[in-house]
């Protein structure tokens, strides 16, 4: 699995007793040489996060995915498993690596574009993957709610809808980009090509946590998504009002427009 990856991916891995094997990325995707040696030291499962990864912002680019696929395909017995989980907000063309491989599932979630209560997503997938899918439903929730369903298709029918995705989309862009400029100005470098997080590199992350918490901005330390990796800390943004993601506070919300000094200053290479 791409490392660093969502604590949320580790956790349920953990409940399935698997054991994760940190797959390094860099803003084009997971790195074909260290997936062939993922591969080639038994790994069984490969899960990429297409676009929009958390908590770095990669995606997987046309060439990269084209490297990957020829990795994978000297491995065929290997299930591949997509998360597509930005879909409409990722702001880049989608690259799949579906087919490489024998076994494969490719998951495209409506919780980040139309809001996590809907909890639907979609699925693709060879036909013994989608059975093992539906046979591990049906002794647990059975099925997803087909309210929410039609619920999800008539969001996709509605033009005003769409519109309102868009520009929430361009939005995240537009603070993201804000973001990283204004780091880099003060000498500090962070990735975040797409999708709602920005990765900074801190000298001190507990100190850097701690101080721009004190001072009202609420960031995520990096610890909870290394696997070995370098220090860091995921500056994930404010979305709009009316954009159904967790609340924040409304100070935070009227400061929207603007870069965070404090954020800007506390993560500034002289602070120890």
């Amino acid at each position: 699995m791409a490392a660093p990856y969502a604590t949320s991916a580790a956790r349920s891995l953990a409940a399935l007793g698997l054991d994760p094997y940190p797959l390094p990325l860099d803003e084009d995707g997971p790195r074909p040489q260290h997936l062939e040696r993922a591969l080639s030291a038994g790994a069984k499962v490969v899960i990429v996060t297409s676009r929009a990864q958390n908590p770095t912002g990669a995606f997987v680019t046309p060439e990269r995915g084209a490297q990957l696929c020829d990795v994978l395909a000297g491995h065929p017995q290997t299930l591949v498993i997509e998360d597509n989980h930005a879909a409409e907000l990722a702001g880049v063309e989608l690259t799949t690596l579906a087919g490489a491989t024998d076994a494969w599932a490719f998951i495209r979630s409506t919780s980040k574009p139309y809001g996590p209560d809907l909890r639907v997503a979609l699925l693709a997938g060879d036909e013994t993957t989608i059975a093992r899918v539906e046979g591990r439903m049906s002794v647990g929730t059975g099925w997803v709610s087909t309210l929410l369903q039609r619920l999800v298709v008539e969001l996709w029918k509605q033009p005003h809808a769409q519109a309102t995705v868009t520009e929430a989309a361009g939005t995240y862009n537009d603070r993201r980009h804000q973001l990283i400029a204004a780091l880099a100005n003060r000498g500090v470098t962070s990735t975040g090509r797409t999708g709602l997080n920005v990765w900074v590199p801190v000298t001190d992350e507990t100190t850097v946590v701690s101080r721009l918490l004190q001072a009202g901005w609420s960031v995520t330390p990096g610890a909870r998504f290394r696997q070995a990796s370098h220090r860091r800390a995921n500056h994930s943004q404010c979305p709009k009002p009316r954009h159904h993601f967790p609340n924040w506070p409304t100070t935070r919300r009227n400061s929207r427009h603007r870069t965070p000094s404090h954020l800007l200053d506390m993560t500034s290479p002289g602070l120890k």
